[in-house]
């Protein structure tokens, strides 16, 4: 169980560990707060990574090359 307390000219609440390890909840981890049916919802939003951050540390090495998928099958368009 948490408790409300005043933060400067806010309130304030902890999250127990347990809880925010569920939903990896860490400090600094932007949020955003919602209120649905009169409770409150704190949802970590989700980064959005550059292509270089999502490939950095990979290495020509980490790929096979290029995989051809075969002839088409329905209607995609090559």
């Amino acid at each position: 169980m948490s408790t409300v307390a005043k933060w400067g000219n806010s309130l304030a609440i902890r999250i127990p560990k347990n809880i925010a390890e569920k939903i990896n909840l860490k400090e600094g981890t932007a949020i955003s707060i919602t209120v649905t049916d009169n409770n409150i919802v704190i949802t970590p939003k989700k980064t959005k990574y550059t292509l270089e951050e999502l490939l950095a540390g990979t290495n020509s090495k980490d790929f096979d090359g290029e995989y051809d998928g075969g002839e088409p099958v329905g209607e995609e368009v090559w």
